[in-house]
C-alpha cells in the first residue's frame, strides 16, 4: 500500500508537479474515490463515548461536522444531528419571494403611470 502511494507521488513529481501540488492532487483523488462520511445515532454515540470532537472527521472535500450542532456549552458539548431543510420548504420560499418581487414591480409600474397621468405630462408623447 505504501509503495503504491510512493509510486503515485513520484510519478506526479516526474510529471512536473511541485511537492505540495502532488500531495493536494492525491488528496483530492482520495476524497473523490471514497464515500462521504454521514453521521447517524451510532456514530454520534461513538464520538461521545470516545470524547472526540466532530471536526476530527473533517476532510478537505467533506465536512461531516456540519451535520452536527452543539446544544451544550464550550466546556460540556452536547452534539446533536442537524436536520437538513426540507426541499419543499426551499421551493415554497423561492416561489413566495418571486411572487412578492412581481407584486412590488407591478405596484411601482402602477404608481409611475398614475403619477405621470396626474401631472398631465407623458414623457413618451412629448418626444
Amino acid at each position: 500500500m505504501m509503495q503504491e502511494i510512493s509510486d503515485k507521488f513520484e510519478a506526479k513529481l516526474a510529471g512536473g508537479k511541485l511537492h505540495h501540488e502532488a500531495l493536494y492532487e492525491m488528496a483530492e483523488e482520495e476524497c473523490e474515490s471514497t464515500p462521504k462520511i454521514v453521521f447517524d445515532k451510532l456514530s454520534l454515540a461513538f464520538i461521545k463515548m470516545n470524547n472526540l470532537h466532530p471536526t476530527s472527521f473533517d476532510r478537505m472535500c467533506d465536512k461531516p461536522s456540519q451535520q452536527l450542532k452543539n446544544t451544550g456549552d464550550k466546556d460540556h458539548p452536547v452534539w446533536e444531528l442537524v436536520q437538513p431543510t426540507p426541499l419543499w420548504l426551499i421551493v415554497v420560499a423561492s416561489i413566495g419571494s418571486a411572487l412578492i418581487l412581481i407584486f412590488i414591480v407591478t405596484l411601482v409600474i402602477i404608481f409611475i403611470r398614475k403619477r405621470s397621468a396626474s401631472t398631465g405630462v407623458d414623457a413618451y408623447r412629448a418626444m
